[in-house]
């Protein structure tokens, strides 16, 4: 089979989760015997590439700048008119079409559809080839793809999202199959209208961890570890809150924070402040092979409707289990023994969940690190790329 996938960036730009699942969806899919070639956003004038038995072709942005730039120093003006644009972008419908013929691909997979818009629906179709699309985050509903207005979370398009949310969700229809990295996901965009009356499926983002995970046996210092982005969103002001709490409780013994990931230098700054006094290490940019053998529970105390939360896979794939809050499609992971799932998005409700839990890790912490790597295995890299596979072959 000759699938394309489409997605905004690709390796080497890992942006975020979503390039990591599929460039693991892709190199899964050339392991199952498929020629795959992946449609991401870059230079069109290097040659073609190749990564791990994967075609890669970038496409030019047909805007004013990559959507990695909309924000920052852009001027609301031109934000209104780069959106306007990704509502239907017919330069990148002629690219996308060129390409996919040339590719001689039977299906197009569609992911994040940022700079592409979805007017590549329209180039497949115009090809005769069916689509397949899963929805990795809210652009369709929601041109900063996070459906936030300020602090909090919407339910649905608000007004200012509304006129470029209507003509998304009217082609929408006319796919042939979509996708849901998580039940919330696709019932998010079924209950707002999208994708009605097209097939649908929940399909989970996929990891393979090591083999043979190391598992640490916790010592005198439990170790908690958070890894991700450091943006507000992700709720690391609260695990700072939590844990100062649980470090002044006696009678939970030694405990160590790890924070894993980059942000805005300010916003970093200001967690800092928020840390000082505490035994709270600070690690920048780190790999998950280098983060999870040194932690003893991950922490995700998001604070917005994460679309799935690929954390909670590769925390369990190593033997470590996850505390997370109750939004998005984190919940859904999260097997019985393998971590918890918190009653609300509070400090209040993450210390009294920690202050439960770390006393049963010192216990038993083999029987939690072997529920969540057994969790885990259902995630596989071959696996899902074989449930990818019979979708695609539905409409071949």
């Amino acid at each position: 089979m000759k699938i394309a996938l489409l997605n905004s960036y690709y390796y080497p730009e890992e942006r975020g989760g979503a390039e990591r699942s599929v460039r693991i969806l892709a190199e899964g899919l050339v392991g199952l015997g498929h020629e795959v070639t992946v449609l991401a956003l870059g230079d069109a004038a290097a040659a073609p590439q190749s990564h791990n038995g994967v075609n890669i072709r970038r496409l030019s942005i047909r805007n004013a700048y990559l959507p990695s730039e909309v924000g920052g120093d852009v001027g609301a003006v031109s934000r209104l008119v780069w959106h306007a644009r990704d509502s239907y972008n017919l330069g990148a419908r002629a690219d996308v079409r060129a390409t996919l013929k040339a590719s001689g691909a039977q299906v197009l997979h569609t992911n994040n559809l940022s700079g592409f818009s979805v007017a590549a629906w329209s180039a497949a179709h115009a090809l005769g080839l069916p689509v397949v699309h899963t929805t990795r985050d809210f652009y369709l509903q929601c041109p900063r793809t996070t459906m936030m207005k300020g602090e909090h979370s919407c339910a649905r398009p608000c007004g200012s999202c509304a006129p470029f949310a209507w003509p998304r969700r009217m082609v929408s229809q006319r796919i042939q199959h979509v996708v849901g990295i998580s039940r919330f996901m696709l019932e998010r965009h079924q209950q707002n209208d999208y994708f009605d009356g097209v097939p649908a499926s929940v399909i989970y983002n996929s990891y393979d961890g090591p083999a043979a995970p190391e598992l640490r046996a916790p010592g005198a210092e439990l170790v908690l570890g958070f890894i991700g982005r450091l943006v507000p969103a992700k709720g690391v002001e609260l695990l700072l809150q939590a844990f100062r709490r649980l470090h002044a409780d006696a009678s939970q013994g030694a405990l160590r924070l790890l924070i894993g990931g980059e942000g805005h230098p300010d916003y970093v700054a200001e967690l800092r402040r928020q840390a000082e006094g505490l035994p709270v290490d600070f690690l920048g940019h780190v790999n998950p092979p280098t983060f999870f053998p040194r932690v003893d529970v991950t922490v995700a105390p998001s604070v917005w409707n994460e679309p799935l939360g690929r954390v909670v896979i590769e925390s369990m794939s190593f033997g470590k289990p996850v505390v997370v809050t109750p939004v998005g499609g984190m919940p859904e992971l999260v097997a019985p023994g393998a971590g918890l799932v918190l009653p609300e998005v509070s400090a209040d409700a993450l210390y009294a969940s920690l202050a439960d839990l770390l006393p049963a890790l010192r216990r038993d912490h083999a029987s939690w690190a072997a529920k969540a790597r057994e969790a885990s295995l259902a995630y596989g890299a071959a696996a899902i790329a074989g449930q990818y596979q019979q979708v695609y072959a539905r409409y071949l």
